[in-house]
């Protein structure tokens, strides 16, 4: 039996559409199919927006085509934290995948993530929120 891939969730604030989810998601499926690579993204901009979380009205979520070689990829009409508590807690990623996500990938941000912007920064909420649920993150 071939052993596991490392299972790597993609997400960020710049939205599902980005330039850089979709090169960085690009770069991860090059890699002679070492990973298995599940997208959960904000269906739209939501940078800035810390590690806000939705409360009070539901989420809809929409499957979404990131190409032959990522195994699942879904838009979200919430914040980036959202889509990362979507990915690990619910249902939704678990009838087609197995077991947890080793890693999570926030990014590639369209601004700069440095200094005090980290406080402010959607990507690095997506980052803390995997890391709180202790699964290694990195913006």
């Amino acid at each position: 039996m071939a052993p596991r891939k490392p299972r790597i969730l993609v997400t960020n604030d710049d939205g599902i559409q980005a330039c850089g989810l979709r090169a960085l998601v690009a770069e991860l499926v090059k890699q002679d199919g070492l990973f298995e690579i599940s997208v959960c993204a904000p269906s739209g901009e939501r940078s800035a927006q810390s590690h806000a979380i939705t409360l009070g009205q539901h989420l809809t979520c929409k499957p979404w085509d990131m190409g032959d070689n990522v195994h699942e990829a879904y838009a979200v009409d919430g914040t980036p934290a959202d889509t990362v508590m979507l990915a690990l807690n619910s249902p939704l990623f678990q009838p087609t995948t197995k077991g947890e996500f080793d890693a999570v990938v926030s990014g590639i941000n369209r601004g700069d993530n440095c200094g005090l912007h980290v406080i402010y920064s959607g990507t690095v909420g997506a980052a803390r929120e995997a890391a709180c649920k202790g699964i290694p993150a990195i913006a």
